[in-house]
């Protein structure tokens, strides 16, 4: 999105900005935040993640420098969807939110690249979603290797403590399909 911009857009874009220092480690913005400003990352490191019951996390992007994030929730006006968290310690560039927005508003050649990001972001994400409805046949492998260790596991058990139940079960896996 910042790409390509003139030096007098560059200096309109930072005119309001200020630039942050974080140590590894520290919460940038958390899930269900109002959203103040989007982030820059000129050095440093950020990983976006999602939390959800039990403290269970997914990490749903890596970001390194020249990287953005915290624009979704400026352009929607709805809360922050996920949290962010410095990695390593970073220097990040933050514009408040009516700066950014006047921005967008003024600069086209900005807003189409933004357009063009979300757009394969979307296509991404469908993409993922695709793979996990249609359960892609490295998924089913992975997930056939388990059922195959487990029931190893479990036969060799079975042989253990009641041989004649283990030849049924042997008999019956090794039966032809019909």
């Amino acid at each position: 999105m910042f790409t390509g911009l003139t030096p007098a857009e560059i200096e309109g874009l930072v005119t309001f900005a200020s630039v942050r220092r974080y140590k590894a480690r520290t919460v940038i913005m958390e899930k269900g935040d109002s959203a103040t400003a989007v982030y820059i990352i000129l050095d440093g490191h950020v990983r976006i993640f999602s939390q959800g019951d039990e403290d269970k996390e997914v990490t749903l992007n890596e970001m390194g420098v020249g990287q953005y994030f915290g624009e979704l929730a400026l352009i929607t006006d709805e809360p922050r969807c996920a949290s962010a968290v410095t990695t390593r310690d970073a220097r990040l560039l933050m514009v408040p939110k009516p700066q950014f927005k006047e921005f967008i508003e003024t600069t086209p050649g900005a807003a189409l690249r933004m357009i063009h990001y979300l757009a394969n972001k979307v296509r991404e994400l469908t993409q993922d979603v695709e793979r996990l409805a249609l359960q892609d046949p490295r998924g089913a492998e992975t997930l056939r290797g388990q059922v195959t260790g487990r029931f190893a596991a479990f036969d060799g058990q079975l042989a253990e403590h009641a041989p004649e139940q283990r030849v049924a079960l042997v008999d019956q896996r090794q039966r032809p399909e019909d």
